[in-house]
């Protein structure tokens, strides 16, 4: 009669719709590969060792796993009778991409929180706090921009070129407040005081 607890997860999978291949012959390296793979997770305790004090810590956890890029290649030349020309033929659902490097990614995320009740009488009062850390990393595909660079060439690809950029996202939060609030429901007026705090701090690398 004082404990309860509520957990729940989830999982779903995306199917892609684009297949990498090699940007010489088209052959397929990876066939559907911008899928996406999604995992989430919560649970949740409430605690009221009295009857006037409610204490609910809670924690959510979510990943993200992107495999490839969703970008497809158009066609990159508009002679067709260049061995490079085709690419993706949209009219016939067919979606290509031709990145020497898989532009994979991942998003994960943890938050855990708190937040306690105690009844005063004719007030409450309420302290919340929660933390909040996310990093996300992902990499892309830059043989063609290095190649571009030095070289003057764009396309087509020297044979073996690869080159890619790694990006790193970090987000770490904490948040807390403090209230004291009237709950009188029969009264005219109602009223609040208090607090609140937050400290965010996010860093990009690549």
């Amino acid at each position: 009669d004082t404990l309860a607890v509520r957990a729940s997860a989830y999982y779903r999978r995306d199917g892609g719709w684009i297949d990498r291949v090699r940007f010489e012959d088209k052959q397929v390296i990876d066939k559907n590969a911008n899928r996406v793979d999604s995992f989430v997770g919560r649970v949740a305790v409430a605690w009221t060792p009295t009857p006037d004090l409610t204490i609910t810590p809670s924690v959510v956890y979510q990943r993200i796993k992107n495999n490839d890029s969703p970008e497809s290649w158009d066609n990159i030349q508009r002679d067709p009778a260049s061995p490079n020309a085709m690419f993706s033929d949209y009219d016939n659902g067919v979606f290509l991409n031709g990145n020497r490097v898989r532009e994979n990614g991942n998003d994960r995320f943890v938050l855990p929180s708190l937040n306690i009740k105690y009844a005063l009488g004719g007030a409450d009062l309420i302290a919340i706090g929660s933390y909040f850390d996310r990093r996300q990393t992902f990499r892309s595909d830059y043989t063609s921009f290095n190649q571009s660079l030095f070289t003057g060439i764009t396309l087509p690809l020297f044979p073996d070129q690869a080159s890619f950029s790694d990006f790193v996202n970090t987000q770490k939060n904490w948040t807390g407040e403090l209230r004291l609030q009237s709950n009188a429901t029969d009264s005219p007026f109602t009223w609040v005081v208090g607090g609140f705090y937050q400290d965010a701090e996010q860093v990009s690398l690549q």
